[in-house]
Protein backbone atom coordinates (compact mmCIF):
# COMPACT_ATOMS: atom_id res chain seq x y z
CA UNK A 1 0.00 0.00 0.00
CA UNK A 2 1.54 3.40 -1.22
CA UNK A 3 1.86 6.20 1.56
CA UNK A 4 0.73 9.37 1.12
CA UNK A 5 3.59 11.52 1.96
CA UNK A 6 2.56 15.22 2.21
CA UNK A 7 5.67 18.19 1.99
CA UNK A 8 6.06 19.86 5.35
CA UNK A 9 5.76 23.53 5.21
CA UNK A 10 6.81 25.94 8.10
CA UNK A 11 4.71 29.43 8.38
CA UNK A 12 6.52 32.63 10.19
CA UNK A 13 4.43 35.50 10.72
CA UNK A 14 3.45 37.20 13.69
CA UNK A 15 -0.33 38.07 12.54
CA UNK A 16 -2.09 35.11 13.71
CA UNK A 17 -5.32 35.92 11.08
CA UNK A 18 -2.20 35.34 8.55
CA UNK A 19 -1.08 32.45 9.77
CA UNK A 20 -4.23 30.64 10.47
CA UNK A 21 -5.69 31.81 6.75
CA UNK A 22 -2.41 30.80 5.05
CA UNK A 23 -2.26 27.44 7.00
CA UNK A 24 -5.65 26.60 5.66
CA UNK A 25 -4.71 27.59 2.23
CA UNK A 26 -1.70 25.66 2.22
CA UNK A 27 -3.28 22.63 3.93
CA UNK A 28 -5.98 22.81 1.41
CA UNK A 29 -3.36 21.82 -1.49
CA UNK A 30 -2.35 18.71 0.27
CA UNK A 31 0.71 20.12 2.47
CA UNK A 32 1.28 19.57 6.25
CA UNK A 33 1.67 23.17 7.56
CA UNK A 34 3.27 24.09 10.76
CA UNK A 35 2.82 27.21 12.00
CA UNK A 36 5.18 29.56 14.03
CA UNK A 37 4.85 33.70 15.50
CA UNK A 38 7.84 34.03 16.45
CA UNK A 39 11.60 33.63 15.30
CA UNK A 40 12.18 31.45 18.81
CA UNK A 41 9.07 29.10 17.76
CA UNK A 42 10.29 29.01 14.00
CA UNK A 43 13.88 27.71 15.68
CA UNK A 44 11.84 25.07 17.24
CA UNK A 45 9.86 23.71 14.62
CA UNK A 46 12.86 23.69 12.20
CA UNK A 47 14.83 21.72 14.84
CA UNK A 48 11.70 18.62 15.15
CA UNK A 49 11.08 18.93 11.39
CA UNK A 50 12.29 17.85 8.41
CA UNK A 51 10.95 20.86 6.71
CA UNK A 52 10.43 21.54 2.94
CA UNK A 53 9.73 24.83 2.77
CA UNK A 54 9.54 28.05 4.47
CA UNK A 55 7.14 31.34 4.25
CA UNK A 56 8.31 33.91 5.92
CA UNK A 57 6.64 37.30 6.24
CA UNK A 58 9.13 39.80 4.90
CA UNK A 59 8.86 42.17 8.17
CA UNK A 60 8.93 40.18 11.34
CA UNK A 61 10.40 41.04 14.97
CA UNK A 62 10.87 45.30 13.51
CA UNK A 63 13.50 44.27 10.36
CA UNK A 64 13.23 41.76 7.71
CA UNK A 65 13.03 37.70 7.75
CA UNK A 66 16.14 37.42 6.16
CA UNK A 67 18.09 36.46 9.81
CA UNK A 68 15.20 34.02 10.25
CA UNK A 69 16.36 32.04 7.16
CA UNK A 70 20.14 32.35 8.01
CA UNK A 71 19.48 30.40 11.31
CA UNK A 72 17.24 27.95 9.52
CA UNK A 73 19.43 27.01 7.04
CA UNK A 74 22.61 27.07 9.74
CA UNK A 75 20.75 23.38 10.44
CA UNK A 76 22.47 20.54 8.79
CA UNK A 77 18.87 19.53 7.19
CA UNK A 78 18.33 22.41 6.09
CA UNK A 79 20.57 24.15 4.02
CA UNK A 80 18.98 24.08 1.10
CA UNK A 81 15.90 24.84 2.34
CA UNK A 82 13.40 26.97 0.03
CA UNK A 83 11.89 29.97 0.82
CA UNK A 84 9.22 32.44 -0.23
CA UNK A 85 9.14 35.64 1.63
CA UNK A 86 5.91 37.97 1.77
CA UNK A 87 6.45 41.37 1.36
CA UNK A 88 4.30 44.61 1.67
CA UNK A 89 2.86 45.80 -1.72
CA UNK A 90 5.58 48.89 -3.21
CA UNK A 91 8.48 47.19 -1.07
CA UNK A 92 11.73 46.70 -2.81
CA UNK A 93 12.90 43.37 -0.92
CA UNK A 94 16.93 43.40 -0.13
CA UNK A 95 19.33 40.78 -2.29
CA UNK A 96 17.69 37.41 -1.78
CA UNK A 97 20.08 34.17 -1.36
CA UNK A 98 19.09 31.29 -3.42
CA UNK A 99 16.25 28.93 -3.49
CA UNK A 100 14.58 32.49 -2.20
CA UNK A 101 11.64 33.58 -3.64
CA UNK A 102 9.06 36.58 -3.12
CA UNK A 103 5.50 37.83 -3.07
CA UNK A 104 3.96 40.91 -2.39
CA UNK A 105 0.81 41.55 -0.58
CA UNK A 106 -1.69 41.56 -1.05
CA UNK A 107 -1.70 37.78 -1.86
CA UNK A 108 -2.95 36.10 -4.69
CA UNK A 109 -3.79 32.37 -3.41
CA UNK A 110 -3.19 30.85 -7.27
CA UNK A 111 0.00 33.18 -7.48
CA UNK A 112 1.46 31.42 -4.05
CA UNK A 113 0.12 27.94 -4.99
CA UNK A 114 1.49 28.23 -8.18
CA UNK A 115 4.95 30.25 -6.30
CA UNK A 116 5.04 27.21 -3.41
CA UNK A 117 4.61 24.13 -6.65
CA UNK A 118 7.95 26.04 -8.17
CA UNK A 119 9.84 26.16 -4.73
CA UNK A 120 9.22 22.04 -3.83
CA UNK A 121 10.57 21.29 -7.20
CA UNK A 122 13.73 19.42 -7.08
CA UNK A 123 16.20 21.43 -8.92
CA UNK A 124 16.28 24.25 -6.24
CA UNK A 125 19.02 21.91 -4.69
CA UNK A 126 21.30 22.97 -7.42
CA UNK A 127 22.82 26.18 -7.54
CA UNK A 128 20.94 28.06 -10.20
CA UNK A 129 17.45 29.58 -9.85
CA UNK A 130 14.63 29.29 -12.26
CA UNK A 131 13.51 32.77 -13.97
CA UNK A 132 9.46 32.93 -12.40
CA UNK A 133 7.70 33.88 -16.01
CA UNK A 134 4.87 35.58 -14.36
CA UNK A 135 4.80 39.87 -13.27
CA UNK A 136 3.84 38.52 -9.99
CA UNK A 137 6.61 36.82 -8.98
CA UNK A 138 9.97 38.24 -8.30
CA UNK A 139 13.07 35.52 -8.00
CA UNK A 140 16.48 36.42 -6.66
CA UNK A 141 18.65 35.46 -9.47
CA UNK A 142 21.79 34.15 -7.59
CA UNK A 143 24.95 34.04 -9.20
CA UNK A 144 27.95 31.60 -8.55
CA UNK A 145 31.10 32.36 -8.47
Amino acid sequence: MATNIQPIVLVIDPDALTLMGLSATLHHQGLEVHGARTPMAAARAARDLALDLVIIDGWIDEGHGLPILERLRELPHLVDLPCIFLWESGFAPPSLPISTFSLHKPLDLEALAALVKRALWLPHLTNQQMVVPSCKFLQNRAVQA
